[in-house]
């Protein structure tokens, strides 16, 4: 199997690597510290699996998540990541990674998940699933992702779950037409959302308050 790792610790790469490489069959062709390296190998080689951190230092992994899954949807993609909380195992999730395991994860764990995300299944680790289903059992839903938005960012939200074009919208918040869309753009990364039907749906979901605002 031929893997891709992207993480900006070295050392953490480095460990992997050892790791992954004293499985038969199994080898590192590129190894990345941000998501500039990740894009470039990803022009030059065609990995089996990506391993990818979350942590990036010049853009969020949940971003490039979402972008690799609308460039290149066969490439299965395994979370490694230091954090366990729901909320981010959700976002990863819905922005299209195939598989979470976390940093702290044992050695046969991290094996298992690499093989089942990278024969095309999908993986969460143990104490990640176990607290999910914890959640369902509850009633409850895993949390979702919970970037900031802007104050224009948060009207123009509001004003999509209203109904309105882009072009009313810019003229609303005295912006240009581009600036909307380019809002839009960032707010779907932010909310790992695809199109503004689901912009909407999310919000809803949050619990927003879509009633008409008054333009600022």
């Amino acid at each position: 199997m031929r893997l891709m790792l992207v993480d900006d610790h070295e050392l953490v790469r480095e460990g992997l690597r050892l790791l992954l490489e004293s499985e038969s069959g199994w080898s590192v062709i590129a190894e990345c510290r941000d998501s500039t390296e990740c894009r470039e190998a990803l022009r030059q080689e065609r990995p089996d699996l990506l391993l990818l951190d979350l942590n990036l230092p010049d853009c969020s992994g949940l971003e490039l998540v979402w972008e690799l899954r609308q460039q290149q949807a066969d490439l299965p993609i395994l979370v490694v990541s230091s954090s366990e909380e729901l909320q981010m195992v959700s976002a990863a999730m819905r922005a299209g990674a195939s598989g979470y395991v976390v940093k702290s994860a044992r050695r046969a764990e991290l094996v298992s998940a690499v093989r089942v995300v990278g024969e095309g299944g999908c993986y969460l680790h143990p104490r990640v699933a176990s607290a999910i289903f914890g959640h369902l059992q509850s009633g409850d839903t895993p949390p979702l992702s919970g970037a900031e938005l802007s104050e224009r960012e948060t009207a123009v939200v509001q004003y999509v779950c209203q109904g309105l074009s882009n072009p009313d919208i810019a003229a609303l918040l005295h912006v240009s037409l581009s600036t909307i869309k380019n809002d839009l753009s960032l707010i779907f990364r932010k909310w790992v959302v695809r199109d503004r039907t689901q912009l909407a749906a999310e919000a809803t979901r949050r619990g927003w308050n879509v009633q008409p605002l008054e333009a600022p």
